[in-house]
C-alpha cells in the first residue's frame, strides 16, 4: 500500500527532515502493509536504492524514531521491521482522512530523487492539497509566508524551490494568486503497482532470512501466493507467509540435523499447503 496519510505528511513538514530521512520514509512506504508496517527492511537494499552509506542508514532510522515518525522493531537479526507512525489504513474510515499515493511516477523519477528534502516535502504538500491532477491555488504572499514559516527558510528560498519544482508542476501567477497543477509525468502509471512491490519485497525478505534460492518460476509463483492471500489475511499476510516459508524448510529438512546441508530451494506448493494448514 503505497500511501502516506496527510497527518504523516504534516509531521514530516514540521520535523525539519534531512534528505536521507525523507528518502527513507518514501522508500519504505513502497513496501508497507495496510497497517503501515514494513517487514524486513534491509540496510543494504535501502542504501543501494537511495544512495546513502550504511552509517547514514542507521543514524537516519534512529533519528526518525526519535522524531516520532517511525517505530523500530528488531525481531530478526539481519534486518528491521519498521512501522510508519499514524499511517494505519486497516480500518474502514482511514482513506477518508486524506492521503497521497507514493506509487505515482514522480516518486520513482530520477530527477525527483535529486531534489533537496524541503523541495520534496513541498511537492508532497502540493499533491496533498491539490489532489491528483487538480489545481491548487493560493495567494502569492500567503504561499511565501506559509511555507517559509513551516520550512524555516526565507521567501527567496521558497522561490528557488518553486523553480526546481517546475519540472513536475505547472506553476504560474494570475491575479496575485499562485496556480499550481501537477504535470502529466507525475501520474504516468509506469511505476510498479502496490501489490507487485509488496509481494516481491516479502519474497525477497523470506529468501534472505532463510538463505533460500529459487529456479524457474519459483519467485513469480511465490509472489502470486502472496497476492492470493492479501485480501484474506490483510495485515497478517507477512507474518503468516514468512512463518510458512520458514516452516517449509524446517519440515522439509527435518531429517537433516545440519542446517548447512538443508535443501534451500523454495517450494511454493509446500508453502501454500502450510498457509492453508495455519488458516
Amino acid at each position: 500500500m503505497q500511501k502516506l496519510k496527510n497527518r504523516v505528511l504534516d509531521k514530516m513538514m514540521q520535523a525539519h527532515l534531512t534528505k536521507a530521512e525523507v528518502d527513507i520514509i518514501l522508500e519504505i512506504s513502497h513496501y508497507q502493509d495496510e497497517s503501515g508496517k514494513i517487514y524486513g527492511v534491509y540496510y543494504k537494499d535501502v542504501c543501494e536504492t537511495i544512495g546513502i552509506s550504511y552509517e547514514t542508514f542507521y543514524v537516519t532510522i534512529r533519528s526518525l524514531a526519535d522524531k516520532g515518525l517511525i517505530k523500530l522493531q528488531k525481531d530478526f537479526r539481519g534486518d528491521w521491521d519498521i512501522i510508519i507512525v499514524d499511517n494505519d489504513f486497516s480500518y474502514p474510515e482511514a482513506l477518508k482522512e486524506g492521503y497521497i499515493s507514493t506509487g505515482h511516477d514522480i516518486f520513482y523519477n530520477e530527477d525527483f530523487k535529486t531534489l533537496k528534502a524541503n523541495e520534496k516535502l513541498l511537492a508532497m504538500q502540493f499533491l496533498k492539497i491539490g489532489g491528483a491532477g487538480k489545481r491548487y491555488h493560493i495567494g502569492v504572499n500567503l504561499l511565501y509566508e506559509k511555507y517559509a514559516a513551516l520550512l524555516s527558510v526565507t521567501k527567496r528560498t521558497i522561490q528557488v524551490y518553486l523553480g526546481r519544482l517546475r519540472e513536475f508542476f505547472s506553476i504560474g501567477i494570475k491575479d496575485k494568486m499562485y496556480w499550481i497543477t501537477p504535470l502529466v509525468l507525475v501520474f504516468k502509471d509506469n511505476a510498479p503497482t502496490d501489490m507487485d512491490n509488496y509481494a516481491e519485497h516479502l519474497v525477497d525478505v523470506a529468501c534472505r532470512r532463510n538463505k533460500a534460492i529459487y529456479s524457474g518460476r519459483g519467485k513469480q509463483d511465490m509472489m502470486q501466493l502472496v497476492k492470493q492471500y492479501v485480501q484474506e489475511l490483510k495485515s497478517k499476510t507477512a507474518q503468516v507467509f514468512l512463518h510458512a516459508v520458514s516452516g517449509s524448510f524446517e519440515k522439509g529438512n527435518k531429517d537433516i540435523p545440519d542446517k548447512r546441508k538443508w535443501n534451500r530451494e523454495l517450494n511454493p506448493k509446500f508453502v501454500h499447503k502450510l498457509i492453508r494448514n495455519e488458516l
